[in-house]
């Protein structure tokens, strides 16, 4: 018998390698330092080693090339669309709660709605998102069906990039509080609608290829203007009347 061989400390499988062909832990399992304690912390909080920070920076970037990627398999790296676009919705929602800043494209206020209901309140912003991502990803399934993703893939696709826009607005935050203390909080509010659109376009040309093609350029422009009127008619008239009492 060999006293030197080596087994999984957590199944007792004979071990080849640095990881467990069983059970998949670690080969290597030392006692709890206080390194390894400041690296289990934020991992439990927002799995920030699965992905986090390589998302947001891939969607800052080059947004429609790593999507592209992210659905033809190269996932590895990749923060959760889904519970991120709750963290970064949930995030933003309190901010413009807090400092009662004014969104453009939404008829509804935070902070009047926050004294309603401040479990949804702090929610909206993560809801109204995926529940436009949905909108869009209808529209780029029949607009794009010659593209051959499928309806979930642009589920996917379209979060990820409403998690792009809700960085653009964490990172234009100071902007914003600028203009509330020079009182020129809507025209600041209104460049921020610009850019994020800005940023949208650049990244489904990316995603869609669309560089060098004036029919396909014209029909992003078309999604585009479409889903925004969409996005503004819908909370005119079907979410304001529902919060609003």
């Amino acid at each position: 018998m060999d006293n030197n061989k080596l087994v999984c400390k957590n199944c007792s499988n004979d071990l080849m390698g640095n990881f467990c062909s069983n059970c998949g832990q670690k080969a290597g399992t030392f006692r709890i330092t206080f390194r390894e304690l400041f690296h289990h912390i934020p991992h439990a909080v927002f799995h920030i080693d699965h992905g986090f920070f390589y998302t947001a920076r891939e969607l800052a970037l080059r947004p429609g090339h790593t999507i592209r990627d992210y659905l033809q398999g190269k996932r590895k790296y990749h923060f959760s669309p889904f519970l991120m676009l709750l963290l970064l919705g949930g995030f933003c929602s309190y901010l413009y709660g807090r400092f009662h800043f004014k969104t453009v494209l939404s008829s509804v206020s935070i902070d009047k709605l926050e004294l309603q209901n401040g479990a949804i309140a702090h929610k909206y912003f993560a809801y109204r998102s995926f529940f436009f991502c949905i909108v869009c990803s209808l529209g780029d399934y029949l607009l794009f069906y010659n593209k051959k993703y499928t309806l979930p893939e642009m589920v996917v696709a379209n979060t990820f990039w409403f998690c792009g826009m809700m960085l653009i607005q964490l990172i234009y935050f100071p902007v914003l509080l600028l203009g509330q203390y020079a009182q020129a909080e809507n025209g600041f509010a209104i460049f921020l609608v610009i850019i994020a659109v800005i940023y949208l376009g650049i990244a489904r040309m990316q995603f869609y290829s669309a560089r060098g093609s004036l029919i396909l350029s014209g029909k992003i422009i078309f999604a585009m203007l479409l889903y925004l009127a969409i996005i503004m008619l819908t909370g005119q008239f079907l979410v304001k009347p529902l919060l609003t009492p």
